[in-house]
């Protein structure tokens, strides 16, 4: 029996070892546990908010490729616009020395070729907006504003018939300019003629 006690105490620090170190081992088991669990719950975190902006960005991407292809499917816009083609002069120098005129500035040297930023937007009321509803919104996305210019003209995203009416309307823009001496004036005779929603010159008989 004495031999029996003395074994079993002989093996006791062994087994404190073995429960020492399985104690051990299960502390490490939790913490890494731990440690991996938070670093998951992160991922997690950072995952959902990258997915939260992509699908942001996603709905505004599609939102844009629905309000495109809804312009581009109209059969009234589709008639007008083309692939984009290789720059040509399209406006003859007649209708912006009209413009000059017709606004008293000076049109000596070069200064019909260093057009002010208003003489744009004219030429979107007088030619681009007598075109369907829709069809100078869809020429913007065709012909974007890259680093505060665009790239293309306009009217090089025009069909043939859209660049037919194109001309057209420059006439008729020019027709009236003619006969007139101001651009007020000019306004208001076009604004009647072709019934753009200018303000009409009330001050004066515009005769047709």
């Amino acid at each position: 029996m004495k031999e029996k006690d003395e074994e079993s105490a002989a093996q006791k620090p062994g087994s404190n070892e073995v429960d020492i170190n399985q104690n051990s081992s299960i502390n490490r088991s939790d913490q890494q546990g731990t440690k991996t669990s938070k670093e998951e719950e992160k991922r997690l975190l950072i995952a959902k908010a990258n997915q939260s902006d992509e699908s942001r960005f996603w709905d505004e991407n599609l939102d844009k490729a629905n309000e495109k292809s809804t312009l581009v499917a109209d059969p009234q816009i589709q008639r007008f616009i083309g692939k984009v083609q290789k720059y040509e002069p399209k406006v003859p120098l007649i209708f912006y020395d009209h413009i000059y005129r017709l606004n008293g500035w000076d049109r000596t040297g070069d200064r019909l070729y260093r057009r002010p930023g208003i003489v744009g937007k004219w030429m979107n009321d007088l030619v681009y907006l007598r075109y369907p509803a829709g069809t100078l919104k869809e020429l913007r996305s065709q012909n974007p504003v890259v680093d505060g210019v665009r790239l293309y003209k306009h009217h090089q995203f025009l069909s043939s018939l859209g660049e037919k009416h194109f001309h057209q309307f420059l006439k008729d823009a020019m027709d009236v300019m003619s006969k007139c001496q101001r651009w007020d004036q000019f306004i208001g005779r076009f604004a009647k003629k072709y019934g753009k929603p200018y303000q009409m010159d009330l001050f004066e008989d515009m005769p047709e």
